[in-house]
């Protein structure tokens, strides 16, 4: 992509605070780059020995600093987004994994106009300890379930002419005594947060 855009730092827990230019880039791709590789940087230099991914995360977001592109992609880069998935990395932990709740609400397009009733379903999305039920973490997986639903809705139109339309996406993060429980439970049907932050039914590769 070709557009020219600077990257700015701004530290987390400071917003009154002028923003460092961390430089122009000719190359929306470059500049994605420089941002992303200044929140590594900055959890690799707050990063101590032992610590968990959480306590990294909540260090990162009290004392690091975030990168923002201007202008920037119409599927903008999140700081806090990148490094809930890349502390992980970082600290080497993978242990303690939330289980959120996802609840969804769907309705099917038909090809005469007709609509059929609304839909609600749920399933289990183990992800990182640095996820909640907080708006980043629902602006995420609403991606996410966006991308589901398109591959949903080839499906259906290349059977049926018809198509699936998302209405309503709510995501509960679990009691830790609950998570575990689900998690033991062989039969409890989960899809998985992976290191690009896409959903899988496959656990993450923590080397890939």
């Amino acid at each position: 992509m070709t557009t020219a855009c600077k990257v700015l730092s701004i530290p987390n827990a400071q917003k009154d605070v002028a923003p460092l230019d961390l430089g122009d880039f000719n190359e929306y791709d470059a500049a994605l780059t420089k941002a992303a590789e200044w929140v590594m940087f900055n959890l690799y230099d707050l990063h101590k020995s032992g610590q968990s991914a959480k306590e990294l995360f909540d260090s990162w977001l009290e004392n690091g600093e975030s990168a923002s592109i201007v202008p920037d992609s119409a599927n903008p880069f999140s700081s806090i987004n990148f490094a809930r998935l890349i502390v992980t990395q970082v600290t080497s932990d993978y242990s303690h994994p939330r289980v959120l709740e996802v609840s969804c609400q769907d309705q099917l397009n038909f090809p005469s106009g007709g609509k059929s009733p609304p839909k609600t379903w749920k399933f289990y999305l183990r992800t990182p300890a640095t996820f909640d039920s907080s708006e980043e973490t629902l602006g995420l997986i609403k991606r996410a379930m966006d991308v589901m639903y398109e591959d949903m809705s080839r499906q259906a139109m290349t059977s049926e002419g018809s198509s699936y339309t998302l209405l309503e996406l709510t995501v509960t993060a679990l009691a830790a005594e609950e998570a575990a429980a689900l998690i033991a439970d062989s039969s409890s049907k989960f899809l998985y947060v992976q290191r690009d932050g896409s959903i899988s039914s496959k656990l993450p590769n923590p080397n890939g």
